[in-house]
């Protein structure tokens, strides 16, 4: 019953995400930015929010193995 409230704020946020990927590749694009570093800087937003999502989803279920 705990784990549907979690999850789908985390749903949502990762479409949010892909969205985002699209849109700044799109505007690196149209401003002929080099596309590469922004890609860099998307993939580090990308993998840090990767982490924290893994480290909340651990807590969680440390939180429901103690009680």
């Amino acid at each position: 019953m705990t784990k549907a409230p979690i999850r789908e704020p985390y749903f949502t946020a990762s479409i949010r995400l892909v969205i985002a990927f699209g849109q700044g590749r799109a505007l690196a694009q149209y401003r002929k930015l080099d596309i590469q570093t922004v890609e860099q800087k998307n993939l580090l937003i990308f993998l840090i929010w990767i982490y924290v999502y893994l480290s909340r989803r651990v807590r969680i279920k440390l939180i429901n193995y103690k009680f």
